[in-house]
């Protein structure tokens, strides 16, 4: 978020977050290692220096226990661009499957965790299922960890 907030200095541009703050729900295995559950937390707490950028809000909760009341209540138009950091291959696809009808040509999904084999998968079981097809518009980290992509159908 703080990169975005960097970035885009847009006063009409709108970032939501969503986050437990508590931390992952399950263990998270990964090629380098194992988190453990609770790894990451910040003891509930949104961290201070974003909550004072006015285009910022943040839904607290699991994203199977916000996201579907969340759509219901925001208007998702003009271009979106989803930043993908669930890390875990459930939440990851759980967040595609429940924007698909709002996931369109020229949608960009940025992922930042990709090479750790859990969004990747997430990715590949999404477009197989939903029929998507994108095209990969960028890569950073040394092993190509972030990964972007622009839905083409």
């Amino acid at each position: 978020m703080r990169d975005w907030l960097t970035i885009n200095k847009n006063e009409f541009s709108r970032f939501f977050g969503f986050d437990s703050f508590v931390g992952l729900p399950t263990d998270w295995s990964k090629l380098s290692g194992t988190k453990q559950k609770g790894c990451f937390t910040t003891y509930g707490e949104i961290p201070y220096e974003l909550t004072l950028d006015k285009r910022v809000s943040f839904v607290k909760g699991t994203f199977q226990e916000t996201l579907v009341s969340f759509i219901k209540q925001v208007e998702l138009q003009e271009q979106l661009v989803i930043n993908l950091d669930a890390d875990l291959y459930t939440s990851t696809l759980y967040v595609l499957a429940t924007l698909d009808k709002y996931i369109h040509p020229g949608t960009i999904i940025i992922f930042d965790e990709f090479t750790s084999g859990d969004e990747c998968r997430a990715l590949v079981d999404y477009s197989g299922s939903f029929l998507r097809e994108y095209e990969i518009i960028a890569v950073s980290g040394i092993s190509f960890q972030k990964v972007a992509i622009k839905i083409i159908k």
